[in-house]
């Protein structure tokens, strides 16, 4: 299975004895109470931003590795209820876009509701929220544009949009303004080249399992395919769940 080669931050053990009152709490965590990893490496991420406002950045940067850990036990100790949350947390801790990149992508991928990866798409969103997106622009080029938000809005289209705005010029929000000005200027007059990348995105989201090659190439941006077992997510995040209490400054066993 092809795993995410990810930022050396996760999982990393800090090199230093955390400050009190931190490792009062670090010590208090206990793996059947995955909120409380969550919720204090919220806390971690946010000591992390205040050091580095204050200039201080190597507390900055051992705030900012342990947050990371917290947030990775949280996910792959209770993927149902913070295995996206996690990936949407170490997405704005991640020093690199493309870092950035794969957790948000992953975040799609997970089901918001059980952990799990939907069968109906392999570029995230729900099967509503694809139709919703098709139809958004299918409204667009026929210059009914004020439909657009609406459509959007009601299906969860512009999340799924947003991912892959390649296929509406690379804004959103200019191409949701150019649609509520359509009542006045009836049908866009759109290139070949716009009117194309509109119909692989269409293609890519309502067929994702039996799209073309070309069209693959055009919604993943040339990357693999990400390959996540919601049962190994320890391996996703870089943590081992056999050593999840922290005691005399290491993680150990239960």
């Amino acid at each position: 299975m092809i795993l995410f080669l990810l930022v050396a931050l996760v999982g990393a053990t800090p090199a230093q004895t955390p400050p009190s009152p931190w490792t009062a709490r670090l010590e208090a965590l206990r793996p059947e109470e995955p909120s409380a990893y969550f919720e204090l490496g919220e806390e971690l991420a946010d000591a992390s931003a205040a050091a580095r406002a204050n200039g201080d950045d190597a507390t900055a940067r051992w705030y900012r590795e342990l947050a990371f850990r917290l947030f990775g036990l949280a996910g792959a100790l209770d993927a149902r209820r913070y295995g996206r949350s996690a990936c949407l947390a170490l997405a704005d801790l991640a020093p690199g876009e493309g870092e950035r990149r794969r957790f948000r992508s992953v975040a799609l991928l997970l089901d918001r509701r059980g952990g799990t990866v939907p069968p109906e798409t392999a570029v995230g969103g729900s099967p509503t929220a694809a139709v919703g997106a098709s139809e958004a622009l299918s409204l667009y080029r026929r210059g009914l544009g004020s439909q657009v938000a609406s459509r959007l809005d009601r299906t969860g289209g512009r999340t799924l949009l947003e991912a892959h705005a390649w296929a509406i010029g690379g804004d959103v929000d200019a191409f949701l303004d150019a649609a509520r000005r359509q009542r006045a200027q009836g049908r866009p007059r759109l290139g070949a080249g716009e009117t194309t990348a509109m119909l692989q995105f269409e293609v890519g989201v309502l067929e994702a399992d039996r799209r073309p090659w070309s069209t693959d190439l055009r919604m993943t941006g040339g990357s693999p395919l990400a390959d996540v077992d919601p049962g190994r997510l320890e391996e996703l995040f870089q943590v081992d769940v056999s050593r999840p209490v922290y005691r005399g400054g290491h993680w150990t066993a239960r």
